[in-house]
């Protein structure tokens, strides 16, 4: 006579196939991250990428990158706050993942374990708290995400900023954190993975955010409509709506660039209504039309 509740053969083979995939993406991730982080580490001690890249030892960076209108200069001393050393990364991207899969939860360090004292971290993994909390830690600053498309060129576009060149960059599977002073703004900066298993992080981080960037490949016009849905979906959940949103659309120096008009009608950004909302071309190789952006946005954030 049959058992009342054993599981049909068909449903256990199921639950066991899912069970197995789910386990072997989580592996695979695991192993791509700590890659991942070996060879940005390396990176960063080439001088490649980092605000902390400049040949010093574990613990002795102590220079934060200001950023004005006569570009980048470097300023010695942290304010009294630690800056965690650019040479000792904590690239987790399975936290990241982990995180993404918990839901939209109040949001946890997952990397820093120097917390909310590392504000002027150089691409470490989250000092991130509450917004009131992080508020206080921060002293005035500002936090701005920015985000796009893996190969949209988000991280060059930040480090643009940071350094005012061009840096080489690999996909980002956690985030990059950098800490600049901006027409008169200090600014944290995250710049979150854009490869698939991370975006579900985009949307925890939302309520944290004084301002959002977000970065398109305006030369390649399949990218742009996976950029319209994931965009859509992350600000379909933001409920503040007042926080500035700059569009930049990245690689204006390639041949078959869309053009401004044409991807903010395929974006659709304006149905959502943002209080306050920019588009600008720009080119994060070379910089150009970025700080045009970058100064409407803090203009917007002074206002605040």
């Amino acid at each position: 006579m049959p058992q009342r509740n054993a599981i049909p053969e068909p449903l256990y083979s199921r639950l066991y196939s899912l069970l197995y995939s789910r386990l072997y993406s989580l592996l695979y991730l695991l192993l791509y991250s700590q890659l991942y982080s070996l060879l940005y580490s390396q990176a960063v001690r080439r001088g490649t990428v980092g605000a902390c890249a400049r040949g010093r030892g574990a613990g002795a960076c102590a220079v934060r990158p200001v950023v004005g209108q006569g570009g980048v200069s470097w300023r010695r001393g942290t304010g009294g706050r630690a800056v965690c050393a650019g040479s000792r990364l904590r690239q987790r991207a399975s936290a990241a993942a982990a995180a993404s899969q918990r839901g939209p939860a109040p949001l946890r360090r997952v990397g820093n374990e120097r917390g909310a004292a590392c504000a002027g971290a150089s691409s470490g993994m989250g000092c991130f708290s509450s917004k009131e909390a992080g508020a206080r830690a921060r002293g005035g600053s500002k936090s701005v995400l920015f985000l796009g498309l893996d190969g949209s060129g988000s991280t060059t576009v930040m480090y643009q900023l940071v350094l005012g060149r061009k840096v080489d960059t690999i996909p980002t599977l956690g985030f990059n954190k950098e800490v600049i002073t901006y027409n008169g703004i200090e600014l944290e900066m995250f710049d979150l993975g854009g490869v698939e298993k991370v975006r579900p992080v985009w949307r925890q981080y939302a309520p944290e955010a004084d301002a959002i960037v977000f970065v398109v490949d305006g030369h390649d016009e399949p990218r742009v409509t996976q950029a319209k849905g994931e965009l859509e979906k992350f600000l379909a959940e933001l409920k503040d709506k007042s926080i500035p949103l700059l569009l930049f659309v990245n690689k204006n120096d390639l041949p078959g660039y869309l053009g401004v008009e044409a991807v903010e009608e395929k974006l659709n950004i304006k149905a959502f209504a943002f209080s306050a909302y920019k588009a600008v071309g720009c080119c994060g190789k070379t910089g150009d039309e970025i700080k045009a952006g970058m100064d409407w946005l803090t203009d917007q954030l002074k206002s605040s």
